[in-house]
């Protein structure tokens, strides 16, 4: 039957045509056909054209093969072989599918902008907006694509309709790539970049269409949505007045989509494996899967009933794993949403799950000491393996890249390793002083990196089971690690809310040297001059460098005639020597590097030297095939030449105690000799091609070698045995040392590289890569910090061998980050938080990716003005590095001062946008926060408060401290001038205080006055305009009003929560911001209420009134929001959306002009905007 049925529904379509002509069926199902999911009964007739008889005839007879039409009415064919008989016989060729998604973009684009000229005037037709431009794209009008999707409008327009996500599906159909692409039309750059602006910006314009345009206008200037905004304005096509950031970063964000409007914090989250889905879970117990592309959320997991800890893929996708602290263990199908299997037997939290990479088991760690191994193709309900850590709870687990270990980070600062199998401890790895949170696998299982609450990141060697390196310490503790697929990038998120990203190969360039003319052939520091480098260069001479300047101080050209071989100082630093393929070999004066000695008896080429430790002998290699020991005193040989290589000797090397000396050549051998008579003890046979290099470990008991055959040999120099072979270089290994502590290798390679190798086990540790051509030599500083190094591309190079570079910090989050990973397929971030949103990051890590898939890390609002060192290194600052908790403009508007919770206040030159200065109080008050800072009324004089309970006055011109007013009892709060001789105070005291700021030797200063009455801590205080009235606020809910002699007149009820701000307007009425949500206007001559205004989600932090005359208010809330209302209808005219909660703002006239609005608003993370309303 089932090869019958399309024949069928040929005939089907053949009868149809019979009965109501071939034209209106073949337009009808070919509408139907291209149409994205069907078309509406009304739309159908006006694209046909036939009247309501012939329609309601020909719909009858074609309805048995309609699905029903449900609540969105749209008709589509129920059977897909009829779709496929349709697609047969009237859209056989492209030029017939072209015609007809044509014909559906003129209907949509004529319903939705019949004028076509951008003013969607029958902008309410959301069936037409919302299909135009599935239609353009698919019949290839790129110029109408690029003017619709470029079109600020249109985006409000379409994100009004609550299409957003629509809108994003629109953008990723216009500049697809991949597999199913479409070709480079003229435009396709800049719908890109609304794309990525959309993106963006979707948690605002989703929320809030109308700030479409502001969102636009202030993005980097350079970018297409700021072009088009100042294009509207300049034009005014748009007429609405706006907020405009003036001191907004001119680097492209690198937070690509931010996902918000949850209610509870975020508190783990995954990409799956092809990087398509985002899973995130919520300590409302949900999972939620997002299309990462879009944003639209797929599905919600219902299932668990406490937090959810972990979320994890299988390697296929097809599986997510979720650990709770309801103690299960929970497994969903991806693509259905469906839960596969529930896993118990933890009689604690669980903490952690992890995927082995063969998809076959599931490993959680949980509190109870145990980590449980779960079969996840047979869904067997009794743990596979259970392996119990210890004695103390487990945080976090993850299987080796071979599945044979496991390992567990646990309370007490441990790594535990165990086998998988036996569930034995392998090893335990000690260096975290506190439990460890996090772990994570280098993919090639090299290395391991863990993160703890002792604040560290820490890289170790996971073959070895050797701490490495502590990369960096955060500001609190480390919660998440992870690395790239390639392995080429380290992830760390912490709860001091910030995420680093890290090169997984330590090692970082130093400074560079760029030598002309020649190339350099080896190098020596001096031992007591680490400033000093010597190098022998292709050009027969040797240069003394000082590397401070990184210039030459001296050149050696009066000795050797071909190129320098080998350089080496004494221990002591007295001596130098030099050779050369001339032949001969020079010893110089190590201070002054005057000509001491010319040792000839060599008969070709010098190939190496090594001074003994002990004393003043020297060893030279030839191609002669021998070896020589002189005294470089006396420019004597000490004993007849050693012979017995067949070829060419490449390299010498003394043991620590100058009493063996080892060999290297081309006859495949190292050899070791008695250096004080010339006997050959030990012929070591090992490589497979040439040897370059040999050299003695600090305690003599070991000697590593190097090969054209592109290894390296650890050796056992008193045995004469093999301990290791060393593989990774991909080209001869040219030169090789132990490093001066013993603990490393270090090797030099024809493929441009240097590596680092742990010297116990061998195994290597990093590479450093710099070099353009084939390495050539290398040497260590007196302290065996750095190693110099000098190549074939006539450069010099300085590392610092074990640093860890750090590309950069994600600053965003306005919580604590519970989560980060990498999405496998482009490197992006995603990072979950507590302050309830999680974020996808593109910071640039592919290579080839396109300019405007890039972004810098931080966001510039600011410049140092005192620090060109700070500028050159970090190349934005923000203005705070923690919550700002006050900000206050001077009288004549062009100064700002900032308090923050970094234990700094700041000053700032409002018209040029540099901070003049950063104070911070010496120890022990350096880190203690300062609440608030506020201008005299002469501007002359700045008030502080802080959390060790002190006010202080200083010199706004001068920034020095002036005099302390008077100390808290407990942190102070809040602080402003009452008059030109009194300062206003609150804090955790309960006390309001009026201080006379005169200070003491004025007969006329008045002893502070300490007024009572709050139940709980001051958070706010304020002074009327008109001196006449003081109000304060805070933890008891409670606004006091009082005279300016601090009588009190009334208190103010009504908040239900804490009341954080309060402000004054010109005509003494009084706004309170509070926890409630709600920002309240008071009539202080009546003590009522006037108006409550309602608008923000979560606690208000701050208040303030606009200028006298201007009627306007402004609150910073937590949601992110600066909303400023009509102070007088309390109509909402207008918000600002700041990166991290809002937390105070501050408002003013411009100095240069009448009717303009300057303000300024901090947020949680440090971050200062200045912006004006811009009206037309």
């Amino acid at each position: 039957m089932g090869e019958k049925i399309p024949k069928l529904f040929e005939e089907v379509l053949v009868r149809l045509e019979t009965d109501h002509t071939k034209t209106l069926v073949h337009d009808t199902c070919a509408l139907i056909s291209t149409s994205r999911n069907g078309l509406l009964e009304s739309e159908l007739r006006e694209l046909v054209g036939v009247s309501d008889y012939v329609w309601s005839g020909f719909l009858r007879s074609l309805s048995p093969f309609m699905k029903p039409t449900g609540d969105t009415g749209e008709l589509t064919f129920f059977h897909q072989q009829f779709s496929f008989a349709v697609v047969k016989r009237y859209l056989n060729n492209p030029r017939l599918i072209l015609r007809y998604h044509t014909k559906l973009a003129e209907f949509f684009y004529e319903r939705a902008d019949p004028a076509h000229d951008g003013s969607w005037k029958r902008g309410n037709d959301g069936r037409a907006i919302r299909e135009l431009v599935y239609h353009l794209i698919n019949s290839e009008k790129w110029d109408e694509v690029v003017v619709v999707l470029t079109d600020l409008a249109f985006v409000e327009l379409k994100a009004s309709m609550h299409q957003t996500y629509d809108l994003l599906e629109d953008y990723n159909m216009a500049t697809a790539e991949g597999q199913n692409p479409v070709p480079n039309y003229d435009g396709k750059k800049l719908v890109r970049e609304f794309k990525y602006f959309v993106k963006a910006s979707a948690n605002v314009i989703l929320h809030n269409p109308s700030l479409t345009f502001q969102q636009a206008a202030n993005q980097p200037a350079h970018t297409e949505p700021a072009k088009r905004a100042t294009i509207r304005w300049r034009d005014h096509i748009e007429g609405r007045p706006w907020i405009k950031w003036i001191n907004k970063p001119e680097e492209s964000d690198t937070c690509k989509q931010t996902y918000s409007g949850y209610q509870e914090s975020s508190t783990a989250g995954a990409f799956s494996p092809n990087g398509k889905i985002i899973a995130a879970a919520s300590r409302d117990c949900l999972i939620r899967l997002f299309n990462s592309d879009t944003g639209t959320e797929l599905f919600t997991l219902i299932g668990h009933s406490n937090w959810i800890v972990d979320l994890q893929f299988s390697r296929d996708g097809g599986q997510l794993a979720s650990a709770s602290w309801d103690e299960t263990l929970k497994v969903w199908d991806v693509d259905s949403g469906r839960l596969i299997y529930t896993f118990k037997g933890h009689s604690r939290r669980i903490n952690a799950c992890a995927y082995s990479h063969d998809n076959a088991f599931l490993a959680s760690a949980s509190w109870d000491c145990t980590i449980k191994i779960w079969n996840v193709k047979t869904g067997d309900a009794n743990a596979y393996q259970t392996i119990t850590t210890g004695e103390r709870p487990v945080n976090a687990c993850t299987f080796s890249p071979d599945d044979k270990k496991i390992i567990a980070g646990t309370w007490d600062g441990k790594i535990k390793e165990f086998n998988v199998e036996t569930g034995q401890l392998v090893a335990t790895l000690i260096g975290h002083s506190k439990s460890v949170q996090t772990l994570a696998y280098e993919p090639s299982g090299n290395h391991l990196v863990s993160g703890g609450l002792d604040n560290s990141l820490m890289l170790w060697d996971a073959q070895a089971g050797k701490l490495i390196s502590q990369l960096a310490r955060h500001g609190k503790a480390v919660t998440s690690v992870s690395y790239t697929n390639d392995g080429s990038h380290i992830l760390s998120a912490s709860a001091d809310a910030t995420t680093k990203v890290w090169k997984a190969n330590l090692g970082r360039q130093q400074r560079l040297i760029t030598t002309k003319d020649c190339y350099m052939y080896c190098c020596s520091f001096n031992p007591i001059a680490d400033d000093e480098l010597v190098t022998g260069s292709s050009d027969c001479r040797v240069f003394v460098w000082d590397m401070t300047e990184g210039t030459v101080k001296k050149t050696l050209d009066d000795g050797h005639t071909r190129p320098v071989t080998a350089c080496e100082f004494s221990a002591d630093g007295s001596l130098l020597a030099s050779s050369s393929e001339d032949g001969i070999i020079i010893v110089w004066q190590g201070s002054t590097f005057t000509r001491l000695h010319t040792l000839t008896g060599h008969t070709a080429a010098v190939t190496g030297l090594s001074f003994s430790p002990s004393d003043t002998r020297l060893a030279s290699s030839s191609d002669d095939f021998s070896v020589r020991i002189w005294d470089a005193q006396t420019g004597k040989e000490t004993i007849p030449p050693l012979k017995g290589h067949t070829n060419v000797v490449k390299s010498v090397s003394f043991d620590p105690r100058g009493k063996l000396v080892a060999s290297a050549s081309r006859d495949n051998t190292l050899r070791i000799w008695d250096s004080r008579n010339g006997n050959e003890l030990y012929v070591l046979r090992g490589h497979l091609d040439w040897l370059n290099c040999c050299h003695f470990s600090p305690n003599g008991a070991r000697l590593v070698t190097c090969s054209w055959d592109y290894t390296l040999t650890l050796w056992n120099a008193r045995k004469g045995e093999v301990i290791s072979p060393m593989k990774g270089h991909q080209s001869s290994v040219s030169y090789c040392r132990f490093s001066p502590d013993g603990k490393n290798i270090i090797s030099a390679s024809f493929d441009g590289t240097l590596k680092i190798w742990d010297a116990e086990s061998a195994t290597e540790i990093t590479t450093l890569s710099g070099h353009s051509a084939r390495v050539n030599g290398f040497c260590f500083s007196r302290d065996g910090r750095y190693i110099a190094s000098v190549s074939d591309d006539a450069t010099i190079k300085v590392w610092d061998p074990l640093a860890a570079t750090e590309i950069g910090t994600l600053v965003g989050h306005a919580g604590p980050i519970r989560d980060a990973s990498f999405s496998p397929v482009n490197k992006q971030i995603l990072t979950v938080s507590d302050d309830k949103t999680f974020k996808v990051w593109d910071v640039g890590l592919v290579s080839g990716s396109s300019e405007e898939d890039k972004g810098g890390f931080s966001t510039s609002m600011f410049d140092e003005a005192d620090s060109k060192e700070d500028k050159a290194v970090h190349e934005h600052v923000v203005g705070h590095q923690a919550w700002i908790n006050d900000v206050s403009f001077s009288p004549n508007a062009t100064r700002l001062v900032t308090a923050s919770d970094d234990g700094s206040w700041a000053l700032w030159d409002v018209t040029t946008n540099n901070k003049l200065r950063q104070v911070q109080r010496p120890e022990p008050h350096d880190l203690r926060p300062f609440k608030s800072a506020t201008f005299s009324a002469n501007g002359d004089l700045i008030v502080t408060s802080s959390d060790d309970g002190s006010i202080i006055l200083w010199d706004s011109r001068t920034r020095d401290e002036v005099r302390t007013i008077i100390t808290h009892k407990g942190p102070a709060t809040c602080a402003t001038f009452a008059s030109d001789t009194s300062v206003v105070s609150g804090g955790w005291d309960k006390y309001v205080i009026i201080s006379d700021i005169r200070g003491t030797s004025d007969r006329k200063a008045k002893s502070p006055q300490r007024l009572s009455g709050h139940e709980d801590w001051i958070l706010s205080v304020a002074v009327s305009p008109d001196g006449r009235f003081i109000a304060s606020s805070g933890w008891d809910s409670n606004i006091r009003l009082m005279g300016s002699d601090g009588s009190e007149k009334s208190v103010l009820l009504g908040h239900a929560k804490t009341v954080t701000s309060l402000s004054f307007s010109g005509d003494s009425r009084l706004a309170s911001a509070s926890y409630d949500s709600c920002v309240k206007i008071w009539n202080v001559h009546n003590s009522k209420l006037e108006k409550t205004l309602a608008g923000h989600v979560g606690h208000v932090h701050s208040t303030v009134f606009g200028p006298r005359g201007q009627n306007i208010l402004l609150s910073a809330g937590s949601d992110h929001t600066v909303k400023l209302w009509d102070a007088g209808s309390g109509r909402l005219k207008n918000e600002f959306i700041c990166q991290g909660p809002a937390t105070k703002v501050a408002v003013t006239m411009m100095p240069s002009k009448d009717d303009c609005l300057l303000m300024a608003f901090g947020d949680s993370i440090g971050n200062l905007h200045l912006a004006h309303l811009i009206k037309h």
